[in-house]
């Protein structure tokens, strides 16, 4: 089972590959849902390649938001950037974008992101059908629903997230962060709304009321190996360092079996101290508890509790030892008010005696922290260990990844005629130069691999190489080697100079998408009626002499979903079906019969996305654009159909599985004057504005 980490900076990617991690998952600058994590730039890639190869670890690249036409070109130009590197695969959202990495980058694996809330079999097939290689799982699934995907799918590689932060919103449909901040989860701006305190007057309190506990397998991660899982993922690009480090660690010993109980314990106080908020298994076990709305941020491990307050100090008595440098943490009982942490710098055991440390079971006093308000009987957490800084890691000096290139060399009368293939391109080059007769039995293909193998600073090394002296004239031949390692300048110059060009082309030759289809005379495209008549979803209505059924984009049972569906589709014929998750259009391409559109969360943001529908559904009549973005005064000339305008309709906030920490069906909650709804409704909680 490969173990895959975050890297939110070069460094988190060392550290992560350092601590045991096969992988890394990482954004560019542009197109990746963790913006405002520090990202890499091609020279911080090219490094962590050269260190990836020398070490056989991988990187992939997520690409992982909603991408518009506009973007199109400056997507495709990074693509070059990443099939120079050789990247193992792009994490990827956008099915238009995926469409038109696997027709142009087919070297590229493709990688099907949680963004995309893959949750059944049918989501599964329709990426295997897209010639995925790879799917990310929806946080939200149980082991027991993961293992029957598995045993459906056996012929694509499935990952699972184990660990780190989870969002309230369904995986890939939140839009909380958009409507109350104006930043797109799915443009990569999410503002973390869901870490934020609300007031609930009805139960007459405060909390955050959607933040999720974090989650951590631990153990549990037996249970994936036997399922047959094939890559397991960490959360945490906005991480440092000494996270990724510990977190990897741990997570190695545990898939590589280790039975050193101390050893286990120790690298889990590591992994827990750097960064943990309250957790729980998640959704593995059907758990109900899964959020925590009284304090949503690093509280590490539970260390003891206040006995007693005596004057300036506290005694404390320990559940977990604690040393002298140690961070603690008291939690404020008001969710509103800043906790307080700080080091412990003073322990006095029961006999007045000064120690720099002290174990589990004991009890000692220390000062009680300034600007604290502690309480006997309050908890104490230690959140990090003294010893646990990490020595600086030197990424200024890595050396940068060179390309492999595979080179021909003919050695002719008077010339030696170089060729190779790089960026698309096939390259050939001839340099005059005197052949001569050897007067020896050196090999002269030994010769020019060890000269080609030497390349300075160029963006390229030496592959493998092909001699032909066919055409010399001689059996064995001389060519002095200060002459061959001046060719080999050239040809190495010239070789950057076609990466260079490829990589960075003039403004002109930007322009490169063109649409991959037009409407065919099968299609009878309309214009669907404005977004807010349809409603959320699950409800039939008639409008303009139509009926119009938007399907839930989450389906608990996909065999019942369908079934279900496909019961109502009988009793109304002529009824036109909207799909918002990939599953629906893999049903949707077993029943071309069935009219169809694309609804608000299938995110139909560019031609390419439109293209790939069109293609696959022959009933397809029309799709609602990117809810996010603005139909209006937009060309639509590349399109194979003119999509209609969805900015009228306001989405939930939140749908979620988690539940709501908060008794009743429904609850008003309140935050900076503004009014939310959050009604619980068929195993969700939805969450909407008033």
């Amino acid at each position: 089972m490969e173990l895959s980490l975050p890297a939110g900076s070069l460094e988190s990617a060392i550290a992560s590959f350092k601590g045991g991690a096969d992988s890394v998952y990482l954004g560019m600058k542009d197109f990746s849902a963790r913006k405002r994590a520090q990202n890499f730039s091609f020279e911080d890639l090219s490094k962590l390649k050269s260190y990836a190869v020398e070490h056989d670890k991988k990187i992939y690249v997520t690409i992982n938001t909603v991408i518009y036409e506009e973007e199109m070109n400056e997507l495709q130009l990074l693509l070059r950037q990443l099939e120079f590197l050789k990247i193992d695969g792009l994490i990827v959202q956008d099915i238009g974008a995926a469409s038109f990495i696997s027709r142009n980058f087919p070297s590229l694996d493709l990688h099907g992101s949680t963004q995309m809330a893959i949750h059944t079999a049918g989501g599964v097939k329709f990426l295997q059908r897209m010639g995925f290689k790879r799917v990310v799982l929806s946080r939200e699934l149980s082991f027991e629903k993961i293992e029957a995907i598995r045993k459906e799918c056996p012929d694509i590689e499935l990952k699972v997230f184990i660990h780190g932060a989870m969002c309230y919103g369904f995986s890939g449909l939140c839009e909380a962060s958009r409507l109350i901040t104006g930043r797109s989860a799915n443009r990569g701006e999410c503002a973390q709304i869901c870490r934020t305190w609300f007031s609930c007057q009805q139960a007459n309190r405060n909390g955050c009321f959607f933040a999720m506990k974090d989650l951590e397998i631990g153990e549990e991660i037996g249970k994936l190996i036997q399922i047959g899982i094939d890559s397991v993922k960490i959360e945490g690009r906005m991480k440092g360092p000494a996270y990724c480090y510990s977190t990897a660690h741990y997570y190695r010993l545990l898939i590589d079996g280790c039975s050193d109980t101390n050893e286990l314990e120790n690298a889990r106080t590591a992994m827990e101290t750097s960064f943990l908020r309250d957790h729980s298994d998640g959704y593995f076990q059907n758990r109900n508890d899964l959020i925590c709305p009284d304090y949503c941020q690093h509280m590490g491990i539970k260390a003891g509790k206040i006995e007693k307050l005596s004057g300036t100090r506290m005694s404390i008595h320990l559940s977990h030892p604690v040393a002298i440098r140690d961070g603690l943490l008291l939690i404020n009982s008001d969710i509103r008010k800043e906790s307080c942490r700080f080091a412990l710098m003073d322990i006095e055991d029961e006999n007045g005696r000064r120690r720099s440390f002290a174990n589990a079971g004991e009890s000692f006093t220390t000062p009680i922290p300034p600007n604290s308000n502690p309480q006997e009987g309050q908890d104490l957490f230690l959140i990090s260990l003294h010893n646990s800084s990490m020595e600086a890691l030197k990424v200024n000096a890595m050396p940068h990844y060179k390309s492999p290139v595979n080179t021909f060399i003919f050695v002719l009368h008077d010339r030696l005629r170089i060729e190779a293939t790089i960026c698309k391109k096939h390259i050939s080059h001839d340099y005059k130069v005197e052949i001569q007769k050897a007067s020896n039995d050196t090999d002269f293909s030994s010769i020019l691999k060890k000269v080609f193998s030497s390349s300075a600073d160029s963006l390229f090394t030496l592959g493998t190489v092909n001699c032909d002296l066919s055409h010399s004239g001689f059996d064995k031949v001389f060519i002095p080697i200060s002459m061959l390692k001046e060719i080999r300048r050239s040809w190495y110059v010239a070789l950057d100079e076609e990466a260079i060009a490829y990589l960075n082309p003039a403004s002109d030759e930007k322009s490169l998408i063109k649409p991959f289809c037009s409407p065919d005379s099968s299609h009878s495209f309309i214009k669907l009626p404005q977004r807010k008549l349809l409603g959320l979803w699950g409800e039939i209505l008639k409008i303009d002499g139509a009926s119009y059924l938007p399907l839930s984009p989450i389906m608990e049972d996909e065999t019942a979903f369908f079934a279900d569906l496909e019961t109502e589709i009988a009793n109304n014929p002529g009824l036109i079906v909207g799909l918002n998750n990939i599953a629906q259009v893999e049903w949707a391409i077993s029943h071309p019969d069935a009219k169809v559109f694309a609804d608000i969360y299938l995110y139909l943001a560019n031609p390419v996305t439109a293209c790939v529908l069109v293609e696959l559904l022959p009933s397809l009549v029309g799709g609602y654009f990117f809810m996010e973005g603005d139909a209006s005064g937009r060309s639509f000339s590349s399109w194979p159909f003119v999509p209609t305008d969805a900015s009228d309709f306001v989405p939930p906030l939140f749908v979620s599985m988690a539940g709501f920490p908060i008794d009743g069906e429904q609850s008003t909650v309140t935050q900076n004057g503004r009014k939310y709804m959050a009604k619980k409704q068929q195993g969700l909680t939805i969450v909407t504005q008033q």
